[in-house]
């Protein structure tokens, strides 16, 4: 497969979908599927997901062949457009707006107004079609998780008809602290002999990455798991919901797909057949967050409970072409709603992305410490050239050192960036600490690394600066960094030239 637009003159022309006769086959196969228990989603390095990993090759050749034309929801393309689609153009109002080139894929002989209005919708802009619905172009991102979820299902269900067989989608378990070899591409992707065809090979992968796979810090999210809520409910910190959304999701996503190209691209990530084992992965760490074991001494219940948020409503596309709307609560009973579970949740206490819980019940309001000039500017625009940003104290120094003193003090750096597109490769961002606690001189010292996965055109949102968050609670514990005293971060852009710059506009160290 390639993330390139379809020739859809090439295909061979076929009738209708038969939607009645799928209908009723489907329904009887559903209901049987649902009496006999939930579907479990196994570990594709495992046997039963070995077995689902080559149910989902037969497939993806299936739903991407000839005889699939892109208007049929039952085809590769349909479904990943669902996510996104490289049909867009940014609009006068700034916004994303569906071309001629989208339009003209129901006027092909099969395609009917249904399905026109089921994808693009009404008056066939887009605005209120299921195409190009994800979180990163909608204004919904506290959805990340739960619309994800929801499409998801309504894949998997639609691989499930085109199989003709009970079918789980296995996940890409990169998260396994015990087998460092999952970081690796899966060997079921890989790029086949000459003459031979592999439905699970897509062209534009990063070449680091398939030589190397992912890093530890690739799948590494510090604050991830140690979010007490969903949503943070004072707004001082992002959430699990948003955490996630950039680590270890974006990164993954940046560093499989080529610069500008498939994984690294909203457009174009669920083209690629990886896209929807790391996404079942994703959902697995959502479902081991909300199940904390008992002697973590946390509630269990860290579901959002917004009306608004559980009323909100999302619609995908059953395998007979047919709408189905869902409302996000369904999302948080994944066994008894959606049908299916997951062979082993994830050991937040062993797994490379997991630290202690912080002991706070809350969140408290932000101190900053030291800060950036106000009119910081340094763009990043190659690869491997380090940018540096001074910072400086922005409190008197009593009072910096009574709240470091203070044992209940958390530690954040956090840096701002601005971005029009993703410029489709990862930073990895290191600070100038002292190598011992009397050491005269500092050295750098790597945090954490960040994507703009994200970010593309207006409909995003990114003109404004995202937020990114490390903790340094160690470092300042240590007397390795002071806070009290001048400072300075750099970043550097990894493993692949830019599309385009980022733009570092603050950086801040907060204690909270």
């Amino acid at each position: 497969m390639t993330d390139q637009k379809q020739d859809l003159s090439r295909r061979s022309v076929i009738g209708g979908l038969g939607a009645a006769a799928m209908a009723g086959s489907f329904g009887l196969f559903a209901a049987d599927a649902q009496a006999a228990g939930p579907k479990v989603r196994s570990d594709i390095a495992s046997p039963a997901g070995k077995k689902m990993l080559a149910l989902y090759k037969k497939a993806a050749g299936l739903m991407a062949s000839d005889k699939k034309q892109e208007w049929d929801p039952q085809s590769w393309y349909f479904q990943a457009n669902i996510h996104c689609h490289p049909y867009l153009d940014e609009s006068d109002e700034g916004g994303l707006a569906v071309t001629a080139a989208a339009r003209a894929i129901f006027t092909q002989p099969g395609a009917t107004s249904a399905l026109r209005t089921l994808a693009l919708g009404s008056d066939g802009t887009g605005s209120d079609g299921i195409w190009n619905t994800c979180s990163h172009h909608r204004n919904y991102a506290e959805h990340f998780l739960s619309w994800h979820r929801l499409y998801l299902y309504h894949f998997e269900n639609i691989v499930q008809a085109v199989l003709g067989e009970p079918f789980a989608m296995p996940y890409w378990n990169y998260t396994d602290p015990t087998h460092p070899e999952k970081r690796r591409l899966p060997v079921a992707f890989a790029k086949p002999a000459a003459g031979v065809i592999n439905p699970l090979h897509f062209d534009d992968r990063d070449a680091e990455f398939l030589r190397l796979g992912l890093r530890v810090e690739d799948i590494r999210a510090k604050a991830t798991l140690r979010d007490r809520s969903y949503l943070d409910p004072n707004a001082n910190q992002p959430g699990f919901n948003t955490d996630i959304d950039s680590q270890p999701h974006g990164q993954v996503h940046v560093r499989v797909g080529a610069a500008g190209k498939g994984m690294s691209t909203v457009e174009n990530a669920a083209r690629d057949p990886i896209f929807w084992v790391h996404h079942a992965q994703i959902d697995r760490l959502w479902e081991s967050w909300r199940r904390p074991r008992i002697s973590d001494g946390l509630s269990p219940d860290r579901d959002p409970t917004d009306q608004a948020w559980l009323d909100k409503e999302f619609t995908f596309a059953k395998p007979d072409g047919t709408p189905s709307t869902m409302q996000a609560r369904k999302a948080l009973k994944m066994r008894q709603e959606l049908g299916y579970t997951y062979d082993k949740l994830q050991n937040v206490k062993l797994v490379t992305l997991a630290v202690a819980q912080n002991d706070q019940t809350g969140a408290d309001a932000s101190t900053i410490l030291t800060q950036s000039a106000p009119n910081t500017s340094a763009t990043i625009a190659a690869k491997e050239v380090p940018v540096a940003v001074d910072i400086t104290p922005a409190l008197a120094a009593d009072a910096a050192k009574a709240i470091i003193r203070k044992a209940s003090s958390q530690f954040t750096l956090v840096i701002g960036v601005e971005a029009t597109k993703n410029p489709g490769c990862v930073y990895d961002v290191f600070l100038k600490v002292k190598p011992t606690l009397n050491a005269p001189a500092t050295e750098e010292r790597f945090i954490e690394t960040f994507n703009l996965f994200g970010a593309m055109h207006a409909g995003h949102g990114h003109r404004k600066p995202i937020t990114w968050r490390a903790d340094i609670t160690d470092l300042v514990r240590a007397s390795k960094f002071d806070p009290t005293a001048p400072g300075q971060i750099i970043v550097k852009c990894r493993f692949t030239d830019p599309i385009g710059p980022a733009v570092i506009k603050s950086v801040t160290v907060q204690a909270q």
